[in-house]
């Protein structure tokens, strides 16, 4: 991690939904180095759970506290679980990062009603469990600064640009992620002063990506003017800035270096 960006709001609490890498490992090592406590839900797997905790409290100032708690995404129970242990440990919850989703890339011709079914409540179903169960905690919490905190949704550019068939049930599933922030935004910004907004990374260096069909991957980047992919830690700076900008909510933030 080398940003060179730095910032401080050390008595803060955020939770990062993540499956222990890419975007998501990145931002929970940003938060912590930036001495914010950080709540991540557990990988399936204690192995990669611990080897990710062990990185992100390396990345930490050392004055902050790095957690796990059990999250089963598909369960309506399991996230008011996880919930209720981040209010009891830590009275409050200060940031939301949701970052849970899957891209299959699965030729068109192959896919069918059971991958569609997944691809869309995982990317859908779930971020409305997670928002539901943060906004139920943030609503009751004391206004600072005018807010009782923020939100942040990783969605993708792919819902614009980038269309490929492949990845129609993914695209698909972004453009309603995009359209939740915005259906949602007056109760959550005016009612309960929670402010949401969405970010979105064009083509970044992660394992997901890989899956991309190579042919598909170099037209792709024919179209990014930089000629690569984004890192991992460049869109978590992104999305650390999204968090502490003041006056600011309901906004869709894209992050992909101009896509042509």
């Amino acid at each position: 991690m080398n940003s060179r960006i730095s910032f401080d709001l050390s008595w803060t609490t955020t939770v990062v939904t993540w499956w222990s890498s890419g975007i998501w490992l990145a931002t929970a090592q940003l938060i912590s180095k930036s001495g914010w406590n950080v709540v991540v839900t557990s990988s399936r797997s204690e192995e990669k759970t611990k080897k990710a905790l062990d990185l992100i409290k390396t990345s930490g100032s050392g004055n902050n506290t790095v957690l796990s708690f059990p999250y089963d995404a598909a369960n309506q129970e399991s996230v008011k679980d996880f919930f209720d242990e981040v209010k009891k440990v830590f009275k409050r919850v200060d940031y939301l990062v949701h970052a849970i989703w899957i891209s299959p890339d699965t030729p068109f011709d192959e896919q069918d009603a059971d991958l569609w079914n997944h691809v869309l409540s995982t990317n859908v179903t779930w971020t409305f469990l997670a928002l539901k169960n943060a906004k139920n905690i943030m609503s009751n919490q004391d206004i600072i600064d005018e807010v009782r905190w923020k939100i942040v949704l990783i969605t993708s550019t792919n819902w614009v640009d980038s269309y490929g068939i492949f990845s129609a049930p993914y695209d698909a599933s972004k453009a309603a992620m995009i359209n939740m922030v915005r259906n949602i935004w007056e109760d959550f910004h005016k009612n309960h002063q929670i402010h949401i907004n969405g970010i979105w990374p064009g083509w970044i260096a992660t394992d997901m990506n890989k899956t991309v069909p190579e042919d598909e991957m170099r037209k792709e980047l024919e179209k990014v003017w930089s000629a690569r992919m984004a890192k991992p830690d460049e869109i978590a700076q992104n999305i650390l800035a999204l968090l502490t900008l003041p006056y600011n909510s309901w906004r869709d933030h894209m992050v992909d270096w101009w896509y042509r």
